[in-house]
């Protein structure tokens, strides 16, 4: 979806003492560029690889059937500049309905309470969410942290988020050397043909549903997925066998 409402700002709790700070909701498509800055810096600051492009941001976030960017997400400027934003988003895993939270502040920001401040903002608009669509039924509350994120690590556990996940990022250097491996007997790897995405998505839901906290991926993730920029399927392998789908990697 695309945000038109007037700009509304937002009054947050035990804001820093740092003058001219404002709160405000998402107001338009702009808004998206100023988000994928203030992720590349702070994933810059941290080592994190992820660089959203602006893009990149619209796509998942007009994608996410739970979140209305308008609603569910608060950004925090200092003369015009965007210095923190935090969002929700309400997905269901493993049949659990969980609210997602996300945030960055700005490395020149940090040690200042910013974080904590949306990470209260965060909690505050998850129980509203949650008393009117979910009543009387047990909710998660969950995030993610990279390694390098010693700040936000210890903001989630001070709040009372316990580690139940671990997952790891594998580099390899260089691709002279990769060995030669025989495909299995009645297999084959054939180039992606778009009239061959839907059923590619197919068979990554029938993998992954026993997967730990399994999202089924519908319209909405398709949407997301192929609708991106930097999406080049001819990087991707599928291998076949006949006209099933025995296994994929996605090549981003």
């Amino acid at each position: 979806m695309t945000a038109t409402r007037d700009i509304r700002s937002v009054t947050l709790e035990d804001v820093p003492a740092i003058p001219g700070i404002q709160a405000r909701h998402f107001h338009d498509p702009s808004d998206y560029d100023r988000l994928s800055e203030l992720a590349t810096a702070a994933n810059l600051h941290d080592g994190i690889p992820y660089l959203p492009t602006a893009q990149t941001l619209q796509v998942e976030m007009d994608a996410a059937d739970g979140a209305d960017p308008v609603d569910d997400m608060v950004l925090v400027e200092l003369d015009g500049r965007l210095i923190g934003a935090a969002g929700i988003e309400r997905v269901v895993r493993d049949d659990v309905p969980s609210y997602d939270i996300w945030g960055w502040v700005d490395p020149g920001y940090r040690r200042r309470g910013l974080g904590t401040v949306l990470l209260g903002w965060n909690l505050a608009r998850a129980r509203v969410r949650a008393s009117r669509e979910d009543p009387l039924v047990p909710v998660r509350l969950g995030s993610f942290s990279e390694d390098t994120e010693a700040g936000h690590r210890a903001l989630l556990a001070n709040a009372g988020f316990e580690t139940v996940r671990h997952f790891f990022l594998m580099r390899r250097q260089g691709l002279d050397d990769i060995p030669q491996v025989p495909l299995p007997d009645g297999i084959e790897v054939r180039p992606v043909r778009e009239d061959q995405w839907r059923t590619i998505m197919d068979a990554e839901n029938e993998a992954f549903r026993d997967h730990w906290g399994h999202r089924e991926m519908g319209e909405s993730a398709y949407k997301a997925t192929y609708g991106r920029a930097e999406l080049d399927t001819s990087l991707w392998v599928v291998a076949w066998d006949g006209d099933q789908i025995a296994g994929v990697v996605q090549n981003w």
